[in-house]
């Protein structure tokens, strides 16, 4: 006769508890008497050499494989939307994107210095008169050298630390930077300004860049159609692009993953 378990865990498993507290009196009279031979109860040796104990136990474990079925299904599914619930791992540390905000930053400033125009401008000439009464217009090119000294600095750090940047978009950023600095090497040459061909980094001679007339740099650097204001441009999309990756440290996927793998504290790199 088969031995019909209920799918109910509980159940089964009340049925083994209560198999070692049971006793029996049948044989009070008798030699065995006592419930319990040996520690072991005269029902439950019944039981196990009958084989219903093993019909029993096999039921009772048959449930937990089918619960570990239903839970390798449901893993399953959860494989099935890996794409939702896998960390997103930032591929530039957190310490390189805060360099590379500061670095951008730096050139913006340095190409806001050789762009504003005005009362302020470094391009704002002056009246000189000599001894004869004869009056020039000049510039002041000491300052005009140092300001495009700067810039070229500047430029060379972010590209130095955004041209090895794992972050597709900041590397194109950087690669495009280079492409708008080579379409304009002639004009940059002209002036002492020249563009190294294994490093892309600009070098300036400061002889010939103060030789240079500097209507002829201010039309190349000053105003908002310069390719001083187009460089600043592309350094400002890198340093959103640094923002960007670095506001996912400690946020989280619609799914409830981390959005970022730095999120477990490597954020703190920036601090050291």
């Amino acid at each position: 006769m088969a031995l019909t378990i209920s799918s109910n865990a509980r159940l089964v498993g009340s049925l083994f508890s209560g198999m070692s507290s049971r006793r029996t009196n049948n044989f009070t009279s008798s030699l065995f008497s006592s419930s319990d031979m040996l520690g072991i109860n005269y029902m439950d040796y019944a039981s196990i050499k009958s084989g219903s104990y093993y019909k029993l136990l096999d039921a009772y474990y048959s449930l937990d494989k089918t619960s570990d079925s239903t839970k390798t299904s449901a893993t399953d599914k959860t494989k099935d939307k890996s794409d939702l619930l896998t960390t997103a791992k930032t591929t530039d540390s957190a310490s390189k994107l805060a360099a590379l905000e500061e670095k951008s930053e730096k050139l913006g400033d340095a190409a806001d210095a050789l762009t504003t125009v005005g009362n302020k401008s470094l391009f704002k000439t002056t009246t000189k008169t000599d001894e004869n009464g004869k009056t020039t217009t000049v510039y002041d090119t000491d300052k005009i050298y140092q300001a495009v000294r700067d810039f070229a600095d500047q430029y060379n750090s972010l590209y130095n630390s955004a041209s090895t940047s794992k972050v597709k978009q900041i590397s194109n950023a950087a690669a495009s930077m280079v492409n708008y600095t080579a379409s304009n090497e002639k004009l940059l040459s002209s002036m002492g300004v020249t563009i190294d061909e294994e490093t892309k980094n600009l070098k300036i001679d400061e002889e010939a860049f103060k030789k240079t007339d500097m209507s002829k740099v201010k039309g190349l650097f000053n105003g908002s159609g310069s390719y001083a204001y187009q460089v600043s441009v592309k350094a400002s999309m890198i340093n959103y692009h640094a923002q960007h990756e670095a506001s996912k440290a400690n946020t989280y996927t619609k799914a409830g993953g981390y959005s970022n793998n730095y999120s477990s504290g490597s954020i703190w790199d920036s601090m050291i």
